[in-house]
């Protein structure tokens, strides 16, 4: 299973809006709260999070710049690269929601 799918099967779509709204710094993300969560799960995604964020337009400054804003500490560089991957997934999984909504009633 992919990154995407993981995180689409771990959360709901009353998840994701709240993940949207507050982030994954306000412990709503609960299966991604600790450094042992986040950190497995980057180690074990790391190609699927970077292509995706790649895919999204995001470039490899951003990546630095988060590495830096986290002090060149790997381990919080890794828990922030996952908490944008799993933010930005929620976006996505609202829309879609929201675009699969409208074509039913359109």
């Amino acid at each position: 299973m992919n990154a995407i799918d993981e995180i689409k099967e771990t959360y709901t779509l009353e998840d994701f809006k709240e993940i949207a709204g507050h982030g994954c710094s306000s412990g709503v993300c609960y299966e991604h709260i600790y450094y042992g969560d986040t950190i497995r799960f980057y180690d074990k995604h790391e190609d699927d999070i970077l292509e995706y964020i790649n895919d999204v337009g995001l470039d490899e400054d951003f990546l630095v710049d988060m590495f830096r804003r986290s002090n060149a500490d790997l381990t919080a560089y890794k828990n922030t690269v996952v908490w944008c991957f799993i933010e930005m997934i929620a976006v996505e999984a609202i829309d879609e929601y929201q675009e699969e909504y409208a074509l039913s009633y359109a």
